[in-house]
């Protein structure tokens, strides 16, 4: 049998995000309740295995806009 590891996702909300004060407010309300219950670790009964955890934001409603420009590199000739 090989070695594994679970990993396991804790969201964050993004201070990039760009919505509304509600659904911020909405998707506030679920993470916070998420990390107020129990734990997927403790759903799956992965008490005594290997277990990661890796924190991630949420990005929601973040749309950049990003003008790209073409740079034209002269070649020098030098000998």
């Amino acid at each position: 049998m090989g070695d594994f590891k679970f990993v396991i996702l804790k969201e964050a909300l993004s201070l990039a995000t760009n919505i509304s004060g509600f659904d911020r407010w909405l998707v506030s309300a679920r993470i916070w309740l998420q990390n107020h219950t129990a734990t997927p670790i403790q759903w799956f009964g992965l008490s005594f295995s290997d277990v990661k955890i890796e924190n991630v934001p949420v990005n929601l409603g973040y749309k950049p806009h990003i003008k790209l420009r073409r740079i034209n590199h002269k070649k020098s000739t030098s000998i």
